[in-house]
């Protein structure tokens, strides 16, 4: 029974590293992996634990005699496996930089990113609009600046009121 949970483990973590299903590739630990390591680390360590689980499995499955002879057998596949996919992981490295876009899109992380990034960028405009004027006068500034070109960002704004502010207009 041990040995059955075992093997389904190993399988398991060897599928959701290799396939990527969304119920185990978009999970919380696999995010943090991924994070750390990108999508083709975290394949291969999902998948090296597969294969030493599987492995594990296989040697204390095996009598003692045979088990010598099958873990090197073992092991010669294990690394011609990783050896093939790996050959044809690198062939197929811009479709799976697309891939993880997408899925970054799909989680909607980009727009939280996209937002944080322009206030980081537009953070010392800012100072310097309120080391120029007051704060309640830079936010009509803003206002009727926004008013008068709808539709820009956070920076054209402040670049422009800035601009304006400098010229004496």
């Amino acid at each position: 029974m041990c040995l059955g949970a075992i093997y389904l483990m190993s399988l398991l973590l060897i599928l959701g590293g290799v396939c990527k299903p969304n119920f185990f590739w978009n999970s919380r630990q696999v995010l943090v992996l991924r994070r750390r390591f990108g999508d083709r680390g975290t394949q291969i360590f999902y998948g090296g634990i597969g294969i030493s689980l599987l492995l594990i499995a296989c040697i204390y499955y095996s009598p003692m005699v045979v088990g010598v002879n099958l873990v090197r057998f073992l092991i010669a596949v294990a690394a011609a496996a990783l050896l093939i996919y790996c050959l044809k992981s690198t062939s197929k490295c811009k479709r799976l930089a697309r891939q993880s876009n997408q899925t970054f899109i799909k989680l909607g992380l980009a727009g939280k990113f996209q937002k944080r990034l322009e206030e980081w960028n537009s953070a010392s405009l800012k100072r310097e609009l309120q080391q120029r004027v007051k704060t309640d006068t830079a936010e009509r500034l803003m206002s009727s600046a926004r008013i008068k070109n709808p539709g820009k960002s956070e920076r054209w704004y402040l670049e422009k009121v800035l601009y304006d502010l400098k010229r004496g207009r």
